[in-house]
């Protein structure tokens, strides 16, 4: 080193653990005993923070055809050497997507999980974690509507800080198969039948004060020709399905 210059030496370093961590001052020998090394900062000390919960997001299946059920399932880890308490996550789902009838919503990561049927708002308040430990919420999800559905968490935080988000997309087809009822009405009561190379289409519908149904039959999609008769007249008709589950 020329005399009146000086030098720098820079390096990367990890910490293995968190808290605040102090480095002594630096010890440098050179053939001038005048010679002196300082930190930079003039303190060396480093706050180290815990690492935040860590999330993964799927459905399950991934596709669907309209109105089947996909499970929506949320993983949360703890990869930090603290426990973590107040976990706290909120999740919308996408439009023409809705937590189904039978929501089935449950959570391994205490707290409180609200998913309510109909809706489409998934959140979890006052989880715990331990060091180490991974915890699932799963809630069962439905769409009439054909597409690609993208999902993100909004917020996911906890005593460890904020977490980054994590997301999966839901895909839609159009549905291969549905169901029907048929409602007989007369004026004259009695047993009406129905015949077509349909097997689930030979049916009987017995009327009582004017009225009669069968069903729901599902049915592949598809146009079907069924034989209405009774015990004076036959009447054709032709039945288009799927229709609306």
């Amino acid at each position: 080193l020329e005399a009146g210059a000086t030098c720098q030496i820079s390096l990367a370093v990890r910490a293995l653990d968190s808290g605040s961590l102090s480095n002594g001052a630096p010890v440098l020998s050179s053939s001038l005993p005048s010679a002196r090394a300082e930190l930079v900062d003039g303190s060396g000390t480093v706050i180290v923070a815990e690492l935040p919960v860590t999330a993964s997001m799927s459905f399950a299946p991934s596709s669907i055809e309209q109105n089947q059920l996909s499970t929506l399932i949320y993983t949360l880890a703890n990869p930090a050497t603290l426990s973590a308490t107040g976990v706290t996550l909120a999740d919308t789902l996408p439009t023409n997507v809705s937590i189904a009838s039978a929501a089935a919503a449950s959570t391994t990561c205490s707290g409180t999980l609200s998913a309510p049927a109909g809706g489409n708002a998934i959140s979890l308040s006052g989880g715990t974690l331990a060091v180490g430990a991974s915890c699932t919420i799963s809630v069962n999800v439905t769409s009439l509507d054909i597409g690609s559905y993208p999902n993100s968490i909004e917020t996911l935080t906890s005593s460890l800080g904020a977490s980054d988000t994590a997301s999966a997309t839901l895909r839609v087809t159009p549905s291969t198969t549905g169901t029907v009822t048929f409602v007989q009405q007369t004026d004259t009561d009695g047993s009406y039948g129905f015949a077509s190379s349909e097997p689930g289409l030979n049916f009987t519908i017995v009327t009582s004060s004017g009225s009669g149904q069968a069903g729901p039959i599902s049915l592949t999609a598809g146009s079907y020709l069924i034989n209405q008769s009774t015990r004076s007249e036959e009447h054709t008709s032709e039945l288009q399905s799927p229709v609306p589950i």
